[in-house]
């Protein structure tokens, strides 16, 4: 599974740490250590996946980030920090990364969480997650929600709205089977491709996320409904008032 990777680590221990595991795993990778260069190279640059610290000279990680997904550089982001409060965790998640590992990460948790995002970028033919099986329905519709799944773009009243690679990845799953309850362990599997319980809460995370970017109104849900008990489904065309 080749892949080229960017690590943005400003502490070489560490960084040899993840390269290593990068490359048992036969990845290619490259590392930069400033927040200014990493921005201009995942700007310039085809990856597959990007390892960001947070707190980088040069530039914040977190201010990386902002800029990326403001240049609709959508290449998936897993945020490795030593900041690991659920307030830096939820920014990281707000601003469009993908995944957040806390440091110090075990190297087997960080195999996992890279495993999970490559398999995500690689499946359906090399497509980005999300995009179409070759015979199925490229754009879907759900009231004032119109989803691209070729072009994994998403607008609602015709706005065009931003989403992360995951917030996309689980909007597109759970428009194409309206009315079907996904528990929360069968989204993990879907959409992050694991079945480690412990990553629950990412599902939560990036529900609300992904409400606060499509609903008009993100405390009373009208497109992605909470099951309770269970997890989450879409909504249909009948329950809307507008469809």
């Amino acid at each position: 599974m080749d892949a080229r990777v960017l690590i943005v680590e400003d502490d070489v221990d560490t960084a040899e740490q993840i390269g290593a595991v990068l490359y048992d795993d036969g990845l290619s990778f490259e590392r930069v250590c400033d927040g200014r260069e990493a921005l201009q190279r995942a700007t310039d640059g085809v990856y597959r996946l990007i390892l960001l610290d947070v707190l980088l000279p040069g530039m914040h990680g977190l201010e990386v980030l902002r800029q990326l997904r403001l240049r609709r550089v959508d290449t998936p982001v897993l945020m490795v920090s030593a900041r690991g409060t659920e307030i830096d965790r939820v920014l990281g998640l707000d601003l469009g990364a993908d995944d957040y590992a806390c440091k110090p990460v075990s190297l087997i948790e960080l195999r996992t969480r890279v495993k999970a995002l490559l398999r995500s970028v690689e499946r359906l033919s090399g497509a980005r997650p999300g995009g179409p099986p070759a015979d199925g329905p490229v754009r879907q519709s759900l009231g004032a929600l119109e989803v691209d799944l070729h072009g994994r773009r998403v607008w609602r009243d015709g706005v065009e709205v931003a989403l992360s690679a995951r917030e996309f990845d689980l909007l597109a799953l759970l428009i194409g089977a309206p009315g079907r309850v996904f528990s929360r362990a069968q989204l993990l599997q879907a959409v992050w491709h694991t079945r480690l319980s412990a990553y629950e809460d990412n599902v939560n995370t990036h529900v609300t996320r992904l409400r606060h970017r499509i609903e008009p109104d993100p405390a009373n849900p009208r497109y992605i409904l909470t099951v309770r008990g269970i997890g989450y489904r879409s909504a249909v065309a009948g329950e809307l008032g507008d469809a």
